[in-house]
C-alpha cells in the first residue's frame, strides 16, 4: 500500500512540476508565432486548460533550440532540466503504483 501511495505522490509532484512561466513569456516577447501555434500557453500547469502541455512536448522536444532568440534557447534549456525530471518522476510514479497493484494482486 506504501508503494501505490509513493507513486501517486511522484505522479502528482511531476505533473505539478509542469510549468515554465518564464519561458512561454519569452515566447510572447520574442516569437509570437511559435507562442501561437503552441497554443498561447500561460506556461503554468491546469490554469491554462492543458495549453502548457503544448509547450511542455514542444521543450522535451528540444524545439526551443531552433529559436533565433538566444534568451528563448537559454530558457529553453532550463526549462528542459526541469521537464526531464517531471518526466522520469511520473515514469517512475507509474512504474510504482503497478509493482503496488501487482504485489496487492499477489497478495503481498
Amino acid at each position: 500500500m506504501l508503494v501505490l501511495v509513493i507513486g501517486s505522490f511522484l505522479i502528482i509532484t511531476g505533473v505539478l512540476s509542469i510549468r515554465f512561466p518564464d519561458l512561454s513569456k519569452a515566447l510572447y516577447r520574442y516569437d509570437m508565432a511559435q507562442w501561437e501555434r503552441l497554443g498561447s500557453p500561460d506556461g503554468y500547469a491546469f490554469s491554462d486548460l492543458g495549453k502548457t502541455i503544448s509547450l511542455y512536448s514542444w521543450v522535451l522536444s528540444s524545439g526551443y533550440q531552433a529559436s533565433h532568440c538566444d534568451e528563448i534557447q537559454t530558457l529553453g534549456a532550463k526549462a528542459h532540466k526541469r521537464a526531464m525530471i517531471s518526466k522520469y518522476l511520473m515514469q517512475v510514479g507509474v512504474a510504482l503504483i503497478v509493482v503496488g497493484f501487482a504485489a496487492a494482486l499477489m497478495g503481498y
